[in-house]
């Protein structure tokens, strides 16, 4: 990914090359994560920060576990794999609701039930 965004191929991502990402419609949340991706604040990204940005970051299920407060009674709490990844089935034990999802934790369409869905 490096590589295709270093248009000059000179090992370095600068603002040019980095703002058709960041104002992608799509990636709404893109902006702040390379700004702290520049850790030197020099205004470019080397490959030693992109690598080391992308490293720091928790996966899917274990960024939304980690935000939840012990103290919130009630709350559906994500249930995680080994490596921080949505296991396939999600319940909400307070509910008695559960549903299937991928490993990022995009719901399966129609498959909320009553018990444990197959997924």
């Amino acid at each position: 990914m490096f590589q295709h965004l270093d248009l000059d191929a000179d090992e370095l991502l600068s603002l040019q090359e980095l703002y058709d990402l960041e104002h992608d419609q799509s990636e709404k949340c893109i902006k702040p994560f390379l700004d702290a991706c520049d850790t030197d604040r020099d205004i470019f990204v080397s490959p030693r920060e992109w690598c080391h940005c992308f490293e720091k970051t928790d996966r899917p299920c274990a960024a939304v576990k980690r935000r939840i407060s012990p103290e919130q009674l009630g709350v559906y709490i994500p249930d995680c794999d080994d490596e921080g990844y949505y296991r396939s089935t999600q319940c909400h034990t307070s509910v008695g609701i559960c549903w299937c999802v991928d490993k990022h934790g995009v719901e399966v369409a129609n498959s909320r039930t009553r018990g444990k869905p197959s997924c």
